[in-house]
């Protein structure tokens, strides 16, 4: 089995430290780590880190980085996913499916039968909370309207 990975938002890594909080820290304690344990550490923009433990809390687990490289788990074509708008409980089952298979990005659109509109700024509201989580793992998630003027909600 490979080691525990973790996604930490860019520009987390200070130097050769680390320190993991909040979910990262919950989850390091289900995982039952303890100082000296290897895990790797993703920072979202295509570089993961090999990491020690060096210290563990409650709160937060001090990390050592020990080496970096380049991610090999992202893939080499990047997929766009386009939909029409949908009611949001299915928006949402598309942003999770088409984010697990490693979509570039999802843009939505409007259609002549679809169900949900654009607030007034131009952004699909009740997609940003569930793309708010992929932004750490995936790095280059931001939420955007499409510039052409198309109407299109793009989340990258």
């Amino acid at each position: 089995m490979g080691l525990p990975k973790f996604f930490v938002a860019p520009g987390s890594v200070r130097g050769s430290f680390l320190t993991l909080e909040g979910e990262n820290a919950a989850h390091a304690r289900v995982l039952r780590l303890r100082q000296g344990d290897r895990v790797l550490v993703c920072d979202g923009c295509g570089t993961d880190y090999s990491c020690t433990i060096s210290d563990i809390s409650p709160q937060q687990v001090c990390l050592v980085v020990d080496s970096a490289s380049t991610s090999a788990s992202e893939p080499r074509v990047q997929c766009s996913v386009y939909m029409a708008y949908a009611k949001a409980d299915k928006l949402e089952h598309v942003i999770q499916k088409a984010t697990e298979l490693g979509a570039y990005e999802i843009a939505a659109f409007p259609s002549s039968r679809c169900v949900m509109r654009l607030d007034a700024a131009g952004g699909a509201e009740e997609a940003r909370p569930l793309a708010e989580d992929r932004r750490v793992r995936r790095g280059a998630v931001r939420p955007r309207t499409d510039p052409a003027g198309a109407g299109a909600a793009v989340i990258r």
